[in-house]
C-alpha cells in the first residue's frame, strides 16, 4: 500500500472538515435573521438609564438618570432627573412613541412635561433586556444605555 503524502492528508482533512463544520450548530444566515426578529412587543417593562452629553452650540455638558416604562405596544412613559452645568438639577416626566423594526433597530420620539420634543435612534436584541440609545436632534450629542429592571421575565 502506498503511503499518503502530507498534501493528500491535508486535502482529505479539509474535505472532511467541509462536511463537518456546517453541521456543528452554527446558525445559517436565514437562522440568524430569524433569531433577531424584534417588534414593539420586544420592549416591555421598566428600564433604568443614565447618560451624559453636550447640548447647544456652546457644547454645555449635562447628565441625566431615570426610568422608562415600555408597554410593548409602541408607547412609554417615565421620569428623569437632569443636571446641566451651572444649573440646579431638574426633574420631569415624559411620554414617548416608539417603533421597533424586525432587525431590532428602533426610533423613539420623546415629549417631556415642559413640551420639549426629542428624537432618538436605538438598538436592542431579541431579548429586549438592553437598549443603546443616541439622540438625533441637531446641536445635541447624547448617548445612553437602558437596562431592563423589572416588568417581565428576562429571556
Amino acid at each position: 500500500m502506498k503511503a499518503l503524502s502530507n498534501r493528500s492528508v491535508c486535502a482529505v482533512l479539509l474535505v472532511g472538515i467541509g462536511f463537518i463544520v456546517p453541521n456543528l450548530g452554527f446558525p445559517t444566515n436565514a437562522q440568524a435573521q430569524t433569531a433577531t426578529s424584534c417588534s414593539d412587543a420586544t420592549l416591555q417593562g421598566t428600564y433604568v438609564f443614565s447618560g451624559t452629553g453636550y447640548t447647544g452650540t456652546a457644547s454645555t455638558p449635562f447628565a441625566l438618570s431615570g426610568l422608562e416604562v415600555f408597554n410593548g405596544h409602541g408607547t412609554s412613559s417615565g421620569f428623569v432627573t437632569a443636571a446641566v452645568e451651572g444649573q440646579s438639577p431638574s426633574r420631569t416626566t415624559f411620554t414617548s412613541t416608539y417603533t421597533v423594526k424586525s432587525n431590532c433597530t428602533l426610533t423613539e420620539t420623546v415629549t417631556d412635561s415642559q413640551g420639549n420634543i426629542m428624537h432618538f435612534d436605538a438598538f436592542t436584541g431579541p431579548a429586549g433586556d438592553k437598549i443603546t440609545v443616541i439622540e438625533t436632534d441637531p446641536n445635541v450629542v447624547f448617548s445612553n444605555f437602558e437596562i431592563l429592571a423589572s416588568g417581565r421575565e428576562q429571556r
